[in-house]
């Protein structure tokens, strides 16, 4: 945010008398010089400066307001095919499925630009023919079957399986000891929480169902809380960001309670923890809920460095971010000086410019508060750019219009048209890792 590109409303207008009298004069001008064509143009030029003025006051509040978890929820789907995380991967696909005839999600688009690497994919995998399981049945296939889809997700993220085949054989004494010896175990429903990124698989018919769970909404006081599951031929119940998902009560137990009737039973999941905590929980962590930060408590400037240090870890793990990258990013800021204040105006320890902090309503001055706004963006900024942190960080330092302009004159390989600021901005924070914020 210190970068002289930083976001900032400049708005400006003129008073209706004063533009009167300067639209007759310059008619009258130009009319008297028979250049009818000038006069034109100058109302023109005056009108939208007045039109402009208006927008800025009373729509672009509206209009730059952050997104709700709700609407804005994850970005760019092809980043999020890209990012090696299942959860972002399996939301990619799932919104670019279609409805059969009887209401399951198993169809989609041969010519659709997101699909073609799934596609591609599947070529691979089926000696150069999208695999029967996996093909259309509008194109003689079968539909998208959630097991290939399960199974689709993990390669496409490259973390594959350890074993597969049918739903009902994930749950099956072979799969649990390929499961197990890879580090992942099986949880009953019922026996324990289901986390980000774990395999729920149901008891039907010969074959079974399979789901994935990308959200999850914790019961909280006595109350139920929802798990929100990704899957294939199957119908959903919910929308989230143009994803359609299958959402279901999730008791304090961890019970989770279908509604599909009694042909179908809730076996239980299957569940990596080191994994999971990689994977976040995006629907629901990332963009900081209702935390709002202007209630923060306010911080002594007198506290050690340190102390700076400790909050900001704590303000990004409420925010869903990762804790490192937000440390190195203050660092890059403010060196942790609550007072530091930029040649532009930029102000306090995360470096906020005026009118963005006013927007979110913090007093930038104030340590606490400026260190939870300060991740509170980086959490919008992620949702936005489908969990890329170099998108994320260049737009808190240059706005997201340089970000838009980079990625528009050089695509993915964006950060060499980004400013010299803010390319180096990036390869501080982001020494040693990739685009995702992973280690490499």
């Amino acid at each position: 945010m210190s970068s002289k590109y930083a976001k900032g409303l400049v708005a400006g207008g003129l008073h209706g008398g004063a533009m009167g009298g300067l639209l007759g004069s310059l008619w009258g001008i130009a009319s008297a010089l028979g250049l009818q064509l000038l006069a034109v143009i100058s109302v023109g030029l005056l009108l939208l400066g007045n039109i402009g003025s208006w927008w800025l006051k009373f729509m672009a509040p509206a209009y730059y307001a952050p997104a709700t978890t709700q609407t804005a929820m994850l970005g760019d789907d092809l980043a999020m095919l890209q990012s090696k995380n299942p959860v972002l991967v399996a939301l990619a696909i799932v919104r670019h499925l279609k409805k059969d005839e009887k209401g399951s999600w198993n169809e989609y688009d041969l010519n659709d630009s997101i699909m073609q690497p799934v596609i591609k994919y599947w070529k691979q995998q089926c000696h150069g023919s999208i695999c029967p399981h996996a093909l259309p049945k509008s194109q003689g296939g079968n539909g998208l079957q959630c097991a290939m889809f399960i199974h689709t997700v993990y390669d496409i993220a490259h973390h594959p399986l350890p074993a597969g085949g049918n739903a009902i054989d994930y749950w099956s004494a072979e799969d649990q000891q390929a499961f197990k010896q890879a580090g992942w175990k099986y949880i009953n429903n019922g026996e324990g929480m289901p986390s980000i990124g774990d395999l729920v698989v149901m008891d039907h018919g010969p074959y079974g169902h399979i789901l994935m769970v990308v959200g999850v909404e914790p019961p909280k006081n006595g109350k139920d809380g929802a798990l929100y599951m990704a899957q294939a031929n199957a119908s959903s119940n919910t929308e989230i960001g143009g994803a359609p998902l299958l959402k279901w009560p999730l008791r304090s137990s961890g019970y989770l309670a279908q509604d599909w009737g009694p042909d179908y039973r809730v076996m239980g999941y299957i569940h990596n923890e080191q994994l999971s905590k990689q994977w976040g929980n995006p629907l629901f962590t990332a963009g900081g809920g209702n935390i709002d930060c202007s209630k923060v408590k306010h911080v002594s400037h007198e506290l050690p460095r340190s102390e700076y240090v400790e909050m900001a870890r704590k303000a990004a793990q409420q925010m869903g971010i990762n804790a490192d990258i937000y440390l190195r990013q203050i660092k890059q800021e403010s060196g942790f000086n609550p007072d530091a204040v930029s040649p532009v105006g930029a102000i306090g320890i995360a470096q906020f410019m005026p009118a963005t902090a006013a927007g979110m309503g913090i007093d930038p001055h104030d340590p606490g508060q400026a260190l939870c706004g300060g991740a509170k963006l980086m959490a919008n900024q992620l949702k936005e750019y489908g969990g890329n942190y170099a998108k994320a960080l260049a737009a808190y330092n240059a706005g997201g219009g340089g970000v838009a302009s980079a990625v528009r004159r050089c695509g993915e390989n964006f950060r060499p048209c980004l400013p010299v600021e803010t390319r180096n901005y990036l390869a501080v924070i982001l020494a040693g890792m990739d685009d995702y914020g992973r280690r490499v």
